[in-house]
């Protein structure tokens, strides 16, 4: 195996030789390193710089007029060539935002690079080889040691299908191949994805036989098995070198292979039905989104009941990097993962290096002896297998998104209380087992509903502390569900990012300004919006402010209000674009685009002729937090919808539809948070097909 990568990769560098010229690269000024400089720039400047210093030999009128002549050419060309740079990164920022950021920084006196660094004894740690080897030494300090004595049982899941061996086909990977993205960083190998991918045609078939021949023989070229790993900052104080995560980059050569090995085993996984619908991280039809609906429809659900809700939030120790490889392997053969694959996997896992870089600076190499490598592809859906059993020891709900993990219950006697104090010391027995630690300082105690003094729970003998809101996938959940931190929150985010546009970006387009504040600044905005929800019309205000705010920035139409700056933007309000994605949210799970754990609707059985053949039932809500939950909010708007809308084929025709059935609605432009006197009406008390009624408490 080692001999043919070897062949392989000399070909490559064969290839790069005789192909790839060299160019050794000259200093220059920093004036002419700036992103924008172009050839007829550079011109410009050469010529006003040519007549200055002929007007400093020979002062006169003629030459005093060349030079201001040319003087203006350069200014003109230089702030021609500043504008359309701006306007090609803000074009190109979904394709390629890494331009934007650098853009951003080049503009900036802000430094990116790593601090001095506290060592163990609280030394400062100043040079680069010196904090290379103390963050290496820090990620591999976390590496547990497998307890091999007593290894837990762990009965054979029930499937109609093993998957033992996986056959590479070109076609495959000549699709990855293409699909690489240029502007990512290479292995240890030294190949990078941009020459992969321009040379894909050429190249798929060798890559194809290697693949082919490392899963047959159960073994890997030792290049496969090495990382570079770069810390990227967490939180905190950045001379801790715990407050860095450690990032892997790996061969993409075997990359590719871990892309068709994880396909697989999703598709085995699936087809056995073997995930735990309670999983939502890395699985097609589950989000972040997804799972907050879902929960936030059982919170409000029990609240509307006069139950308490308590919410227990769990932090796993340095999960990834602590998955012990021998129980790993004994759940994926018990999840019918066997033979030739699951060799292929042990070996993929054992006998790991890594070393960190930094500036060019590299820490010497150490050996990875539990984990799975962050950065890798087939990470992720291993570390799901290890923890998918975990719902199986609890009683009250429990939701994951990777190894992000919450539990909940009823809590309105010490029955309750006990059961859900029993889950959490099911869920300690089972970190204990497979070797998975909590960190008792992050685990978290939510409540929500009506007592003063909820019960208290304990993890390992210390109580949970007890917070009043936490961040839950991207969205603060208060203990009075009203969201008004998460909003803050989120207009904040967004405001900070206009003022990084306005500030950087001198020279904004209506075109520039869209493709700029679409992808940076409004998913702030309406990021999960199906889970939460503007319960006061200062929320909505708030929010559409931004928005408001933001539409100034172009020049030409600042003397125009609101409602004429979107319509002459052709940009939607905010208001309206939330009740748009919650239509095409109900579309999502009525159609499976998106997966339930549990029915989230009940399709009407009626047989009413007005409205649509997709209606869905309405119950009777007591709470306003229930009343303004996704699942109530959506079914009046839903169900007044056309039929025609409603069962449409795909969901990019199920959102034309509906573009073109809502085109006149007077709310696209006008949102009624910000209309004056408006009546404060809850969306959810609405029952007519126009929008525009629909307002904002």
């Amino acid at each position: 195996m080692e001999e043919a990568w070897t062949t392989f990769r000399e070909n490559i560098s064969k290839i790069v030789e005789e192909n790839v010229p060299e160019r050794i690269a000259k200093g220059k000024t920093k004036y002419y390193q700036t992103p924008w400089m172009n050839s007829q720039t550079k011109e410009a400047i050469r010529r006003k710089k040519k007549a200055w210093r002929k007007l400093i030999y020979c002062p006169n009128t003629y030459n005093h007029y060349i030079y201001r002549k040319v003087r203006n050419e350069a200014s003109s060309a230089v702030k021609l060539a500043k504008k359309e740079h701006e306007q090609s990164i803000a074009k190109n920022i979904k394709k390629d935002p890494k331009s934007f950021w650098r853009y951003v920084k080049s503009k900036t006196k802000i430094k990116e690079s790593i601090p001095n660094l506290n060592s163990t004894d609280n030394m400062a740690v100043d040079d680069l080889i010196g904090k290379t080897t103390l963050l290496n030494n820090y990620f591999v300090s976390v590496f547990t040691k497998e307890d091999l004595t007593v290894l837990p049982t762990f009965e054979e899941r029930n499937y109609s299908t093993t998957l033992n061996e996986i056959h590479f086909q070109e076609e495959e990977v000549l699709k990855h191949l293409k699909c690489l993205n240029p502007t990512k960083s290479q292995g240890v190998d030294e190949i990078h994805p941009k020459l992969l991918k321009e040379t894909a045609e050429n190249i798929c078939k060798p890559l194809t036989l290697l693949c082919q021949k490392s899963i047959n023989e159960g073994k890997l070229p030792n290049d496969w098995k090495l990382a570079n790993v770069t810390a990227i900052h967490k939180k905190g104080n950045k001379s801790d070198p715990s407050n860095y995560r450690p990032i892997s980059l790996t061969s993409i050569s075997c990359k590719i292979m871990e892309k068709i090995i994880r396909d697989r085993i999703v598709t085995h996984m699936d087809e056995n039905k073997l995930f735990t619908p309670h999983q939502f991280g890395f699985r097609k039809g589950h989000s972040c989104t997804t799972q907050l609906i879902e929960v936030m429809d059982a919170w409000t659900k029990l609240l509307d009941e006069k139950s308490d809700v308590d919410i227990i939030y769990f932090d796993f120790q340095k999960a990834f990097d602590k998955v012990p490889h021998f129980r790993l392997l004994k759940k994926l053969s018990a999840y019918g993962i066997k033979g030739k694959t699951l060799t292929w996997i042990k070996e993929f896992l054992t006998d790991r290096k890594q070393r960190v870089i930094l500036n060019g600076k590299y820490s010497p190499w150490d050996n990875i002896t539990s984990g799975i490598p962050q950065g890798s592809v087939l990470g992720p859906i291993l570390f799901l297998i290890y923890i998918n059993d975990l719902p199986e020891v609890v009683s009250n709900p429990v939701k994951l998104f990777a190894d992000d993990t919450k539990l909940y219950g009823s809590s309105n006697d010490q029955e309750d209380h006990r059961k859900i104090q029993q889950d959490i010391n099911n869920l300690i027995s089972w970190s204990h087992s497979w070797q998975l630690t909590f960190n008792k300082d992050k685990c978290k105690h939510l409540h929500l509903g009506r007592a003063i003094l909820p019960d208290d729970y304990s993890l390992s003998e210390q109580v949970i502390g007890k917070i009043e809101y936490e961040t839950d996938l991207g969205v603060q959940i208060d203990n009075q569900l009203k969201f008004q931190i998460h909003i803050n929150t989120a207009v904040k985010k967004a405001n900070r990012m206009l003022g990084v546009i306005k500030r950087n970006f001198k020279h904004l387009d209506k075109d520039s300004f869209l493709h700029l504040y679409k992808s940076l600044v409004r998913p702030h905005l309406e990021y999960a919006s199906c889970a939460w929800y503007t319960l006061y019309k200062k929320d909505a205000m708030a929010i559409e402010n931004t928005q408001r705010r933001a539409t100034k920035l172009i020049y030409g139409i600042q003397h125009l209000s609101y409602s004429e700056r979107l319509l002459n933007l052709g940009l939607p309000s905010l208001e309206y674009r939330r009740i748009r994605a919650d239509v095409i949210q109900v579309y999502k799970y009525i159609n499976n685009l998106d997966e339930m754990s549990k029915p989230l609707f009940v399709k009407s059985q009626e047989n009413r002729t007005r409205g649509n053949s997709q209606k869905l039932v309405k119950s009777h809500c007591r709470l306003d937090v229930r009343k303004n939950c996704f699942t109530n909010r959506v079914i009046n708007i839903w169900n007044s919808l056309p039929d025609n809308v409603v069962t449409a084929n795909t969901l990019n025709s199920f959102k034309s539809k509906l573009n073109n059935h809502w085109k006149g609605q007077p709310l696209k432009f006008e949102p009624t948070c910000l209309t004056p006197h408006s009546e404060h009406q809850r969306l959810s008390r609405n029952t007519g097909t126009d929008l525009e009624s629909r307002q904002t408490r």
